[in-house]
C-alpha cells in the first residue's frame, strides 16, 4: 500500500509540473496617434481644472506720465599714459641668447 501511494504521489507531481500554464497576455501594440490624443486630453483636462477666475482688470495710468532718466557718461579718461616699448636688443651679434648653458661647457 505504501508503495502504491508513493507511486501515485510521484505521478501526480510529475503531471502537475508538466501541466500547460495559461498563456501570458500579449503586450498591446502602442499607437502613437492614440497616445498623443490621450496626452492632449489629460493636459486639457488638467488645464481646465486648474484655471481660476481672473479679477477685473485695473485701469492703467495715463501714458504721458513717463519721466526720462538721464543717461550716464561711461567713458573714462586714461589714468596713465603708456610708455613706449623698447625693442629687444638681446639677439645682436656677440650676445648669447641662451643663458642656461654655463661658460666652458663642452657640447
Amino acid at each position: 500500500m505504501r508503495k502504491q501511494t508513493f507511486v501515485l504521489c510521484t505521478l501526480l507531481l510529475v503531471l502537475t509540473a508538466c501541466a500547460s500554464q495559461t498563456p501570458l497576455a500579449e503586450t498591446p501594440t502602442l499607437d502613437a496617434t492614440s497616445l498623443n490624443n490621450t496626452a492632449i486630453h489629460y493636459a486639457t483636462e488638467d488645464a481646465i481644472l486648474t484655471q481660476t477666475a481672473q479679477p477685473p482688470t485695473q485701469t492703467l495710468p495715463p501714458a504721458g506720465t513717463w519721466t526720462p532718466v538721464p543717461t550716464l557718461d561711461r567713458t573714462r579718461p586714461a589714468i596713465q599714459t603708456p610708455t613706449p616699448e623698447t625693442p629687444c636688443n638681446q639677439a645682436r651679434a656677440g650676445n648669447p641668447i641662451d643663458v642656461t648653458i654655463p661658460d666652458g661647457m663642452k657640447l
